[in-house]
This record gives structure tokens, sequence and C-alpha cells, in this order.
């Protein structure tokens, strides 16, 4: 990591995004960062360009992610205990739609050898009795939810065996088990919101389904769960006992300090930052779609994967580290451009998730922390891309100084135009992922992370992109009932154009970057019978005309209301 040329605010960022803290004790530098974070090289950094972070967290220290206080352990098992503001809206949102699968984390291992399933067992319970959020219930008092932990119990582990298919039919059978196991519905109330399956392929191969309700969960903490795993199931097939030591907390804990930490001028300055950066937003954004919105929400989804080879991957780190910015500044920028392009909107609103762990005691939990941002890019002729990503880095930075507001109360508080047809603020999500499980080892067995096969879909559009053999790899998971596969395709086509653009001469004007050829722009985007260059003509006659070409697509959207151009 080449940072010893970089701008402090971009080095700052770049420590936070490694999981390193920064905090300013009087006139004291604390540093604070997860096992294996610290290398002698960051260590060396930060020393070199200590006075610089100490000026700047000096003058962003009213908010910054570094001024959390401490957390105690106050909840006790068996109350009744508020749920986290994240907890409350899937508590709600499960209430709605009558169940919320789109929301289900599967975490898949293949495990080749002979697998001790006594040891599997002790160790998943083990893991349950550590975590009291996996044996949590979800209850309504008063039309509001209460979490009230249970005692730990065995933890049912269904197995399914496969070993009279071979083959591609073995295949499929595995395919429809896994999604079974993946797709059945969680009750909050009852509790037991993990649900561990053992598929049998042979007597030397497994497959382990762990699927988790995000409302007591994330990615990092599937990360948490896959490594207290490993160390457990090793202790356990040699005869030991746990290895692992008493957590300090509990995720009640994190609920109860987040409601009271979020008061008074403290909350005053989040609420004042985001409805100033958030004044004015669109209410949906302008991609065009294959149907027409329905009146509600259908999660039904697939992925479309997207690989960067690494000539190009390591062109756009290069670049990264040239223009002072993080790689998902860059990456985020460009795909908020594509937006931009595609939907013939200069103002776009994309929402990032943040692991919502600004404290070191947190990192070792389990439970549903992250936190959504809504990173907002306005774009005019003007600016070249350069000129973009500079603007666009100060908005990311800002963000990240003001994360602390659960994205609920921000919603509530600028209380948006509401419709279920789709989400309030942002309808598509950029995310680079870092909550890595590759790597994992257990005792005499060979173990191989798995690509769940994605059927549904939280928002409209998702990119998460992972770095992998050097390049990167993108899925593009999208609401089948907006969108075609083939024209995700060409979405992803698109936005690897642009990339190779912007590396090649970052000084282009945004709107001149070629997104699918020379003379081929205008496919691109003809189901909306647009063109690439920004219309000159009258509203009421661009209007006239789109709905000649396009009448069946949506005109007006407000509240639960969708005109189409016909009507």
């Amino acid at each position: 990591m080449e940072l010893g040329m970089e701008s402090i605010d971009c080095v700052v960022s770049r420590l936070l995004d490694h999981g390193i803290h920064i905090a300013l004790d009087g006139d004291k530098l604390k540093v604070r960062a997860a096992r294996g974070a610290l290398s002698e090289d960051i260590s060396s950094l930060i020393r070199s360009r200590r006075d610089e972070i100490v000026d700047y967290l000096t003058r962003h220290r009213s908010i910054r992610s570094l001024d959390v206080p401490a957390i105690s352990h106050v909840a006790d098992a068996g109350q009744k205990v508020p749920v986290s503001f994240s907890q409350q809206r899937l508590w709600f949102i499960d209430r709605i739609d009558e169940g919320s699968r789109q929301y289900h984390l599967p975490v898949i291992l293949r495990l080749s050898g002979n697998l001790d399933t006594a040891a599997m067992q002790r160790a998943i319970d083990e893991i349950v009795r550590r975590h009291e959020v996996l044996r949590t219930r979800f209850v309504e008092v008063d039309g509001v939810p209460k979490q009230i932990v249970v005692e730990a119990e065995r933890v049912p582990i269904s197995t399914i065996s496969l070993r009279q298919y071979g083959g591609e039919q073995q295949e499929l059978a595995l395919q429809r088990a896994i999604e079974q196991v993946c797709d059945l519905p969680f009750d909050l109330e009852q509790g037991r919101l993990l649900r561990v399956a053992l598929i049998a392929l042979s007597d030397v191969e497994h497959l382990a389904v762990l699927v988790q309700h995000h409302i007591v969960s994330d990615g990092w903490s599937s990360g948490v769960f896959v490594r207290e795993f490993s160390a457990l199931y090793d202790a356990f097939v040699g005869g030991s006992e746990s290895p692992l030591p008493a957590p300090d907390l509990q995720y009640a804990d994190f609920a109860l300090w987040q409601r009271d930490w979020l008061v008074g001028d403290r909350l005053q300055g989040l609420y004042q930052y985001w409805e100033e950066q958030l004044r004015d937003i669109p209410l949906v954004h302008g991609l065009p779609l294959d149907r027409p919105r329905p009146k509600h929400q259908d999660h039904r989804g697939a992925v479309h994967l997207q690989r960067i080879e690494p000539a190009l991957s390591d062109s756009i780190r290069e670049m990264a580290r040239q223009e002072n910015v993080t790689l998902f500044m860059l990456l985020q920028t460009a795909f908020s451009l594509l937006v931009s392009r595609l939907s013939l909107e200069q103002d776009v609103v994309i929402g990032t998730p943040v692991a919502g762990r600004a404290r070191t005691e947190l990192e070792p939990l389990l439970g549903f922390f992250v936190n959504n941002l809504a990173l907002r890019s306005r774009f005019d002729a003007s600016m070249s891309f350069r000129d973009a990503l500079s603007t666009q880095k100060k908005v990311v930075l800002d963000a990240y100084a003001y994360q602390h507001l659960p994205f609920e109360m921000l919603v509530d508080r600028i209380n948006p135009n509401r419709s279920t047809a789709y989400d309030p603020v942002f309808q598509i999500v950029f995310a680079i992922n870092n909550n890595e499980i590759g790597g994992l080892e257990l005792s005499g067995l060979g173990v191989t992370p798995l690509i769940p096969r994605t059927r549904h879909a939280k928002t409209d559009l998702e990119l998460l992109v992972e770095e992998r053999e050097g390049g990167f790899q993108i899925g593009w998971t999208y609401r089948t009932g907006l969108f075609d596969e083939c024209t995700i395709a060409s979405f992803s086509e698109a936005y690897a154009r642009l990339l190779q653009g912007i590396v090649s001469d970052a000084s282009v004007g945004v709107f001149d970057y070629d997104l699918v050829g020379e003379g081929a722009s205008q496919q691109l985007l003809a189901a909306r019978g647009a063109s690439m260059d920004y219309p000159t003509r009258p509203v009421q006659q661009q209007i006239a005309e789109q709905a000649q070409r396009t009448p069946a697509s949506p005109a007006v959207v407000c509240g639960d209301v969708t005109l189409s151009y016909a009507e």
C-alpha cells in the first residue's frame, strides 16, 4: 500500500477502509486496528505523517467517527431490549412483505475429506452460545419491535444425501437443495435465525450451508462466524476445549448504546449535514427499464458476473494512486457517471454500505452493524472526469465523517415521498467487498467457499466489486421484474469501456466518453429512444416524442401512483 505521497484526507480515509481507527486523546494520537491490519509499513507511515494527521483530526473532530465513546455491557439476557435502528427497518420490511427472503445471508463451504460431524455440531452450538444475537427473538410490544435473548439450545443441522446421484444430475439436485435451504423463510418472532444444512455428495465430499437472517448478521459477521467455526472445529477435533475468549459485549449492548449516544447536539449535527447534502434529490433513478415499474416492489433477482482483466485493473489502481483517491472513490465515481449517462440525469444518488463498527470492541461480534450512506454525484458538461473525481472525493470523505446517522433515522428526518414501488433516497447500490472468507482451514479438510446463486435482489441494482486473481470480479445483482439479462450485460460492457477511457485520459469531458464503441452509442439507449447528447428541444416536444417511442414506460411517479407515457 503506497500511501506516502497521498494527500492527508485520502490517507485517513484509506486507513479507515482497512479497519485502522485513529483518534485524538487531548493532543495525543491514538491508533486502534484489527489484528494483522497494522503492518510495519502503515505504522511507519502514521509516525512520519503524525503532525498532518493530528491537524486533520483537529479540524474534523466535531463529528469524526473517531470520537465515538466506549460501549459497556449493560443488556441482560431475557429482558425485552430495544432493537437497533437497522434491525427496526428489517423488522418492518418483514412485516409488510410477509417475509424477507431477500435478506437471507448464505455462506456455502465445500468440505473435502473426512468430516467430523460431531465436532461440527459442537462448534456450531458453541458459536450460538457465545453470540446471543443468534438466539434472539423479535417480538412486538406496543407496536414496536423488541429483542429477547433465549437460552442456548442444540442447533438442528439438517442432513441431505445426494450420494445416489452423479455428474450433471447431482449438480442439478445440489442446486435445488441449496435453494430450498436458502429460501426457507425465517420466523423473526420464534427466533432461530441461523439455519445449517449438511449436504453429502459422497462419504468424503460435503457442502455446509449456513444461512443467517440479515437482522442478526452482516457481511463482516459472516467472516467472524467462519473464523470462529474454524478455530472451534480444529480444537474439538483435537480433543481440546474452546480456545476463544468470552465476548466482552453482546449485540444488545450496541443497540442500547446506539440509542443513548445519538442524542442532542451530536444528532443535530448529523441531521444538518445530511439534510443539506440530500436536499432536492431525485425521487427515483432514471435508468432505462425493460418493463414498467410495478406498484409494489418485486424482490425476485439474478446476478450477472463481470470480469475486469488484470491489465485494466492495474491501470485503475495506478490511476487511483496518482490522483490521491482510494480505489472505491474512483470506481464509484465512474459508476455514478455511467448511471448519469445511461439515465440522462445529471443528479445521481447511489447508496453504499459501511461496516458501522467504529469501536474496536465491536469487531469480534456478530450482528447487524452495517449502515448505508447516500452518495450524491452531480455532473455537468464543463467537468472532466478528473474534476468529477476530485469533487466526489470530498463527498465520500464527508459521508465517512458523518456516517453514524443510521439510514433509517435519515429517511424519517428528510421524509421523502414514500412509495411501495421504490425504495426511498436511493435504489442503486455500489460496494467493494473487503469481508474475506478465503484462506479458511479446517483440520483434515480442504475448504472452498462457494458463491451462492442469487435469486433475490434487495434493490433495483447493486454492484459488488471484489479483487480476484489480480483483476476485479463485479457482481451486478438486479431485479428481474425491471431488467433483462441482456440489458444488464450491456450496462456492464459500457462500464468496462468507460473505465478504459478514464484510465487512458482523465481530462476528457464526462459526457464525451464513448460507452459502447464508435458509431454504436445509440444502441445502448435504444430501449428508451434517447440520444447520448443532451437534447436542446423544448421539454413538451421531448415528452411527446418519447410517448410515441415508448408509450408503456413510466413517465410520472408520485407516491404509489405510476403513470405511463400513454396514460
